[in-house]
């Protein structure tokens, strides 16, 4: 009880993954977590509730209160975290059709492209980030960085991971992550060199 009134957030956090888990969207949960971050602006830093937070809902009120955020982990020391929510930036910057919005999702994009191989943070996949990163590049037009962040991501699934991964559930880890599985048909896609 005591932890409900404490950290409210947190809690509609699980009760949304707990949702997710069972099969449905965890919507209601999550509306409920945007309400109380809206009330409370002050409220107590969570990362994976803003990262959570930060998939729905109008993608230009998302940007500009990541922001604040993000600059609050960064005067924290807070790297990886700061990286972290810039990175969902990129994304949901990428979700608005306007020059602006495309103009520095890439330029976001630029930043971060060699965070990724260095290691963004302990709660991003690397091959999930290049595609983000990828996408903000084609967005703004720039084929050959995209292609080049699709490259690493498959090039990190295929050398790094897939060899730790036992041969038993290689096939698994390849075509059912929704990831890799994008990652490797972009790449079947695109034309031999």
């Amino acid at each position: 009880k005591g932890s409900l009134r404490l950290y409210p957030g947190a809690t509609e956090l699980l009760l949304a993954q707990a949702d997710q888990m069972d099969g449905s969207t965890g919507i209601d949960h999550l509306r409920r977590l945007a309400a109380l971050m809206q009330r409370n602006p002050d409220l107590p830093v969570v990362q994976s509730a803003w990262i959570e937070w930060s998939y729905q809902g109008d993608a230009a009120s998302v940007v500009e209160r990541l922001r604040p955020v993000r600059a609050q982990f960064e005067s924290l020391g807070l790297r990886g975290n700061a990286r972290l929510l810039l990175l969902r930036e990129v994304d949901r910057l990428c979700d608005i059709d306007e020059p602006g919005a495309i103009a520095a999702a890439a330029g976001h994009a630029r930043e971060l492209l060699p965070c990724v191989a260095e290691g963004l943070s302990a709660k991003a996949y690397p091959p999930q980030a290049w595609c983000i990163l990828a996408r903000a590049f084609e967005r703004a037009g720039d084929a050959a960085l995209a292609g080049e962040c699709l490259t690493l991501a498959h090039d990190w699934i295929m050398e790094r991971a897939l060899p730790k991964v036992p041969p038993a559930r290689r096939d698994a880890f390849l075509q059912r992550n929704p990831v890799n599985r994008r990652v490797l048909a972009a790449m079947a896609q695109r034309p031999s060199v």
